[in-house]
């Protein structure tokens, strides 16, 4: 009897671990979400939130495409190129040392001496980066990839381009940023680490995998393809200037040094142009995706990468808890 409780107990263990091994496992294969994939991204949010929020980076600053700008502007959006120009004249004044512009340059703006205006005050800047896309699409019998990117004269004066794809979870928050893509075999790192490039004065990264790549003489892990982004807070963690409030000259008005030696991000953070994510700190309380490319500079230009233990860990671990458990039932069986 006392043999027959023991290899039932035996066989119960057994039987839980492997079907948790077999569910980890699945949960490799990519498009396929299982429960335990869940619930550590929960666990991995939580974690982050009771670390609590992190002193962001003080070189790093965004100019805030906001409501406030809409509002005294009265531009609707695409706004003229000749104003974004103004806004990055006055970084320029600054003496920022990277300004990264997340606006999409695809198209000709109506006016030609506005576009003039842009490209103008992008090669006035020390360094300057901007944004591409690479976009798959999939029908019944036939798939295609195509690049957009800045048109030809913007990419004469840019000193880097990269992609801005997000990782969106299953949950929908966004924990990560695309590390890189590929077209016509050829890679394309995100803007993040050609900002972070420009500002280390560092070799573009390379030897790219779903694990790692190498970049500014580190391995840098990655997780699918990903860089896991180490969040320093929430919504408006880092310093952000309104973009009108730059354009009028306010801010170096009252700080002269407000941009100095800085990376200086200008993207939107209205609701309104629907550039916002749910983040491990707050999903009631969306990030604007600039923000985000600022938390991710912010984990390379600092080497704050997070590394997710090997799928070999957790399934030693499955292994391990089994064991003990088998062990702690012998001890509580009946003599």
């Amino acid at each position: 009897m006392k043999r027959k409780l023991v290899n039932l107990r035996f066989a119960l263990i057994a039987g839980t671990a492997i079907f948790i091994m077999v569910v980890q496992l699945i949960g490799l294969f990519p498009n396929i979400s299982t429960p335990i994939e869940k619930m550590e991204y929960s666990a991995r949010d939580v974690l982050m939130r009771l670390r609590g929020k992190q002193e962001p980076s003080s070189e790093i600053v965004i100019v805030a495409i906001d409501d406030f700008s809409f509002n005294y502007t009265g531009y609707q959006w695409p706004w003229p190129r000749s104003y974004l120009a103004e806004i990055v004249n006055q970084i320029n004044a600054g003496g920022a040392k990277v300004v990264g512009v997340d606006i999409i340059l695809f198209e000709p703006d109506e006016t030609p001496a506005h576009d003039e205006a842009f490209v103008q005050a992008l090669a006035e800047s020390q360094n300057s980066v901007n944004i591409l896309q690479i976009t798959e699409k999939h029908e019944e019998d036939f798939s295609s990839t195509t690049l957009s990117q800045p048109l030809s004269f913007y990419r004469q004066v840019l000193d880097g381009i990269g992609i801005t794809s997000f990782i969106r979870d299953e949950d929908a928050v966004v924990r990560g940023v695309q590390a890189f893509d590929a077209y016509n075999n050829l890679t394309y790192y995100n803007w993040a680490f050609e900002t972070a490039k420009l500002y280390l004065g560092a070799n573009s990264p390379s030897q790219a995998t779903s694990n790692h790549l190498q970049f500014n003489g580190e391995s840098v892990p990655l997780y699918g393809g990903q860089l896991i982004v180490n969040y320093a807070g929430g919504a408006e963690t880092y310093l952000t200037y309104s973009a009108t409030s730059v354009a009028l000259g306010d801010v170096l008005e009252q700080n002269p040094d407000a941009f100095r030696n800085k990376i200086v991000l200008i993207g939107a953070t209205t609701v309104t142009l629907q550039d916002i994510y749910p983040t491990p700190f707050s999903s009631q309380t969306p990030t604007a995706g600039v923000e985000i490319v600022a938390n991710a500079i912010d984990t390379i230009i600092n080497s704050k990468y997070i590394q997710i233990a090997p799928p070999w860990m957790a399934l030693l671990s499955i292994l391990i808890a089994a064991l003990v458990a088998y062990v702690i039932s012998l001890s509580n069986a009946p003599l």
